[in-house]
This record gives structure tokens, C-alpha cells and sequence, in this order.
């Protein structure tokens, strides 16, 4: 009988060694789902990259209160009203803390809503399809989803952490609609601008969302950068937008208060749009192809 469970006990750590090490090793080829389970605690990026500046943030206890403000994406609606820019702001529609109030009769049948104290916490209402997930709710399901939203603490990791979320009051958070400029897009164009020290440098454009979706990178001449950063990249060169001048100006009066910080904003109509203020995009685990860009990145904070 002793034998048996010494065996069996054998067998058993047998079995985890090789979990753990097929874990490591799919991590290393950069291959999901495995890489988004494992990234937050085996992956070191190398020193003076902008994935190892990403993490050096992630480290700071004491960090700026502004960050909270930035990333709570209720708060930030403020701050960019006192930020004095040409940028709108998607209607509001409801906000709240306790997701069973929503009135969903007096809602348009199309709004978006998401958690106000975390990343990718969010819903695209079109009469009660989610464009995100792909699937149909009903009223109740969207309520069970967001409470499950209030509950959950964002980025909070063994040894990296995102605590500039950690003291944001969570709300559920309903805004208006965007329509897109292309009948055979779901979203508006995404331009992501990432701002360093006040001045816009590289421009990420995310297209087709949520059907062929594509990212392109230019720099803040509008060349086209030979770059992916995690997503598919098109071969397609995107049209410069009409108010191109405008968006930097905004992205850099946004982003001026602090060394780093990546505005993401729409153009529809020749309209600007407010997305959110992201401090620590990726995690500090961006996946930069080729990785010299992490580099160069890097450079510019």
C-alpha cells in the first residue's frame, strides 16, 4: 500500500513538471492562450525597453494621484473637460454602483457600457447583441455580468500590479453610441497615440473591430511603420484623417502631465472623440514584432 502511494505521488509530481514546463516553454514561443495565463509573472522584459519602463511603473507604491484619475474612466471625463481641448465626450447615459437600477427602458438600442476601475470591461449594446462577445443578452445577464465587474479588483498580480485602479469607487458606466464613419465597421477607427514628456510620437490605428480587425503603426509624420504590437497588421496604407493636426494637439494636452501615457481617441464627422488615458498598456508585456521597436520605444519615456 505504501508503494502504491509513493508511485501514485511519483506520478503526480511527474505530471506537474511537465505542466509547468510545456507552460514555460509555449510562453517563450509566444503562443495563446498559454502567454496571457503566465505573462504577468515569468516575462522580464529587458532594462530600458518601454515593456521594462511599463513595469518599472507597475513597481511604484507611492505613484502619482493624477494616474488614479486618469484611469478611472469616469473621473477622466472631467479631466479632460479641464483640459480645454476641442475633444468631445460620448454622451452620458447612466452611471451607477448597483447595476439592478439601470433603466434599461429608457436606454437607446444601441449603448455601450462598461466598469469605470479596470481594463477591457465593456459591452456594445446593439438591441441587446454584444458586438465584444459575440453573443445575445438579456436585461438580467447584463446586470449579472456587471456586478461580476464590481467585484473584481484590476491588475492585481503576485509581483506586478496596476494599483493606480485599486482606489477607483467602481461604477458601471452607460455612454451613448458612437456610430462609425463606414457602414462595414462596428466602431469608429481607434487612434491610440502614445504621448512621451508632451509630445506625440507613434500612432497606433485599430480598424474593423470586432470583424477583420487590423493594427497599424505609423509615426507622428504619418510613415507607415513595418511594426505589430500584438494584433494582425494590414498591408493596407490607412488614409492620413482630415483633422489629423487636431488629434496630436489633443493627445499632447492630454498626455502633458506626466512622462508617459497613451490617448486613445476616435474621428468621426471631422469630430474627435475621448477613448481613455492608458498608463500601463500591455502590462508591460507588449509583444513588439520586431522587438527593436520595444526598444525605440523605450527611448523616447
Amino acid at each position: 500500500m505504501g508503494q502504491l502511494v509513493i508511485t501514485f505521488l511519483g506520478i503526480c509530481g511527474g505530471v506537474l513538471f511537465l505542466t509547468i514546463l510545456l507552460f514555460l516553454l509555449l510562453f517563450i514561443w509566444r503562443k495563446p492562450p498559454f502567454q496571457n495565463v503566465c505573462k504577468p509573472f515569468i516575462y522580464f522584459p529587458k532594462k530600458g525597453t518601454f515593456n521594462y519602463k511599463i513595469r518599472e511603473r507597475m513597481r511604484q507604491k507611492n505613484y502619482p494621484k493624477i494616474y488614479t484619475t486618469m484611469a478611472d474612466k469616469y473621473a477622466v471625463r472631467e479631466y479632460v473637460k479641464l483640459k480645454g481641448t476641442t475633444v468631445k465626450l460620448a454622451k452620458l447615459l447612466y452611471v451607477t454602483d448597483k447595476p439592478e437600477t439601470i433603466p434599461f427602458d429608457q436606454l437607446p438600442n444601441e449603448y455601450v457600457i462598461k466598469a469605470n476601475h479596470g481594463s477591457g470591461w465593456i459591452m456594445i449594446i446593439s438591441n441587446g447583441y454584444d458586438f465584444v462577445s459575440k453573443k445575445k443578452y438579456t436585461q438580467n445577464e447584463i446586470v449579472q455580468k456587471c456586478r461580476k465587474w464590481l467585484k473584481k479588483k484590476y491588475g492585481k498580480f503576485i509581483i506586478f500590479n496596476e494599483r493606480h485602479y485599486w482606489q477607483i469607487h467602481p461604477k458601471i458606466i452607460i455612454e451613448e453610441f458612437i456610430q462609425p464613419n463606414n457602414e462595414d465597421a462596428v466602431v469608429p477607427i481607434d487612434y491610440k497615440i502614445y504621448v512621451f514628456h508632451g509630445i506625440a510620437r507613434f500612432i497606433e490605428v485599430h480598424a474593423r473591430r470586432y470583424l477583420n480587425y487590423y493594427q497599424n503603426n505609423y509615426t507622428r509624420d504619418w510613415e507607415k511603420l513595418d511594426l505589430a504590437i500584438g494584433e494582425p497588421i494590414s498591408p493596407e496604407y490607412d488614409e492620413k484623417p482630415a483633422n489629423f493636426d487636431e488629434l496630436i494637439a489633443i493627445a499632447e494636452k492630454l498626455g502633458e502631465d506626466i512622462d508617459f501615457v497613451r490617448v486613445d481617441l476616435f474621428s468621426v464627422n471631422n469630430d474627435i472623440y475621448f477613448g481613455e488615458l492608458t498608463l500601463t498598456p500591455g502590462s508591460g508585456t507588449a509583444k513588439f514584432v520586431p522587438e527593436e521597436y520595444d526598444t525605440i520605444f523605450g527611448q523616447y519615456w
